[in-house]
């Protein structure tokens, strides 16, 4: 497996960082293994630091009042998750599970503090990421949620095949060991309209389904579509 440093480079938030500030991070963490099912963190558990995929992947979801597990997010290898913990020191919103096994890097809350809360500079560039979140979300409840449900699970599967805390652009990933029912309760739609409209983006040339798994194989002509109107 190819070092820490190597892999959590790969992503643009870790790689943009001072070096000095690289350096702290990967002497203060430690490489945890997950087998699947096993949590990174859960719901309603305090605040536990940044944690940073290393291989295999993460589902993030959250389960709401009724009881459903609603998607929020895929973590994939050099991408990291727990940002609006670190910042406002407040319990976990959402899980993050292993749906394989995995590989993790986590800084401790502690950590997390002594590195980035010594300036301001320095504690905007732990605040980047959750800004980036925030617009999104912005953009799905203003936006997205009245839009026609096609719309909206052509956004949310270029959404979720990209880096949650990170800008809306570069390649959409393939979406790993994700059901037509977890894509469903993230768009807030029924599994029965999800799988007419995957039947006919796939029809249409812009995704590929498998078992567990939708790659999308024409990113421009989905994007267009779900940005159509806006």
């Amino acid at each position: 497996m190819p070092k820490t440093a190597e892999i959590l480079r790969r992503g643009p938030w870790f790689a943009d960082l001072p070096i000095p500030i690289q350096q702290a991070m990967l002497a203060a963490g430690t490489r945890i293994k997950l087998e699947p099912g096993q949590p990174s963190f859960l719901q309603g558990s305090g605040p536990s630091g940044l944690h940073a995929v290393l291989s295999g992947q993460l589902k993030v979801a959250h389960v709401d009042r009724h009881g459903h597990d609603v998607l929020m997010a895929l973590v994939r290898p050099s991408e990291w998750a727990g940002f609006l913990c670190c910042l406002d020191g407040r319990s976990h919103f959402y899980s993050a599970i292993a749906v394989e096994p995995t590989v993790i890097f986590n800084l401790h809350f502690a950590a997390v503090r002594a590195i980035f809360e010594c300036d301001v500079a320095t504690y905007k560039l732990l605040q980047r990421p959750e800004l980036n979140a925030a617009r999104a979300l912005a953009r799905f409840a203003i936006i997205e949620a009245g839009r026609p449900l096609a719309q909206r699970i052509a956004a949310r599967l270029r959404d979720l095949g990209r880096w949650a805390y990170g800008p809306m652009i570069g390649p959409i990933a393939a979406l790993d060991h994700i059901s037509q029912e977890d894509l469903a309760m993230s768009a807030h739609a029924s599994r029965q309209s999800v799988n007419m409209i995957l039947r006919d983006f796939e029809a249409q040339g812009w995704i590929a389904t498998g078992y567990g798994k939708i790659s999308v194989t024409n990113s421009d002509a989905l994007e267009a579509f779900a940005d159509q109107g806006t």
